[in-house]
């Protein structure tokens, strides 16, 4: 197996200190993406803690429909896993800071780590991985290692990759694509023929990445 590049950094640090910095990072990416919803509900998060340091309110963001978990992200992989680490990472530091914002905790980056996810043709066994499902696996490695040091002031760059600040996990990525055998193709939703025996029945999968 190729070598790949960092992946699952961690923050660590004061619990409140890295609660507000978590928010702070989602006020400016859900900004940047234009989810209003969820970029007001962040701020009000913000002004709560910084007035009355609760953080019920933000945890009441999770769980069930309509919920945080529920919001279907942008069409821009690298910011999505951005913002998945930066929702983890703040749901993990919310309770702690509540009770002690003080308090030394540490926050491993975590979610979607290590799937990358294709298609197997059902008719001829042949795999196919559509090109944004490479970039996602990409991103959600890069994600891990870049979101938890910038919280700690480890790292100084962009929230998502500007230029080739991604392109080692791309890299990697495509080199695993070719030793698990798999052929880059784009099923649309589901109904492309395979290349190598023209059927279109197609069953998802997921396979280590990292």
């Amino acid at each position: 197996m190729t070598a790949g590049p960092p992946v699952l950094a961690t923050a660590a640090g004061p619990a409140g200190e890295l609660y507000e910095r978590a928010l702070i990072g989602l006020i400016e990416l859900f900004g940047v993406c234009g989810e209003q919803h969820w970029g007001q509900w962040m701020r009000q998060d913000l002004d709560t803690w910084r007035a009355d340091r609760t953080t019920g309110h933000h945890r009441q963001a999770r769980g069930g429909m309509g919920s945080l978990d529920d919001w279907w992200y942008t069409d821009d992989p690298w910011l999505d896993a951005a913002i998945s680490q930066l929702i983890n990472a703040s749901t993990a530091a919310a309770t702690s800071a509540e009770v002690d914002r003080d308090r030394f905790i540490q926050i491993t980056a975590s979610g979607g780590l290590g799937s990358l996810v294709w298609y197997r043709c059902l008719a001829c066994g042949s795999g196919c991985v559509p090109p944004d499902c490479a970039e996602s696996g990409a991103a959600a490695g890069w994600a891990t290692w870049v979101v938890p040091r910038r919280l700690t002031d480890s790292y100084d760059g962009p929230w998502w990759p500007v230029g080739e600040t991604g392109a080692p996990y791309t890299r990697y990525v495509e080199d695993r694509i070719a030793e698990l055998g798999l052929a880059r193709h784009d099923i649309g939703l589901r109904d492309a023929p395979c290349r190598s025996c023209g059927r279109a029945q197609w069953q998802r999968t997921t396979a280590s990445v990292f």
